[in-house]
């Protein structure tokens, strides 16, 4: 099954990592029991309901998180990697994006 993730890691100005937060989309089609009276192990295709946790092509996202910094962390780098898994375990980035955020005192 297709998934896809966004990874996103803020380092300090001296490069260590003070944050970091991976969201994965999936699209499972499973395939759950109706409201029959039969054990779950005994699917039923005709009383099925898909599940999607992913993304329609064209929809969006977001989350906000906030991120305590220390007092003499002077500037952050903000990394956002969309990744893409194209078979099993086996990760493809397909765009990264980079920002820095500078603190003046």
């Amino acid at each position: 099954m297709p998934r896809a993730a966004l990874e996103v890691t803020a380092k300090d100005q001296d490069g260590n990592v003070i944050y970091t937060e991976r969201r994965n989309y999936d699209n499972w089609n499973l395939w759950f029991k109706g409201n029959k009276d039969v054990p779950l192990k005994y699917w039923d295709i005709t009383a099925t309901t898909p599940i999607n946790q992913g993304l329609e092509p064209g929809q969006t996202d977001e989350k906000i998180n906030v991120i305590i910094l220390d007092k003499n962390i002077k500037s952050v780098d903000i990394e956002a990697t969309f990744l893409f898994e194209y078979e099993t375990g086996h990760w493809e980035p397909v765009k990264k994006v980079t920002k820095t955020v500078s603190f003046n005192e």
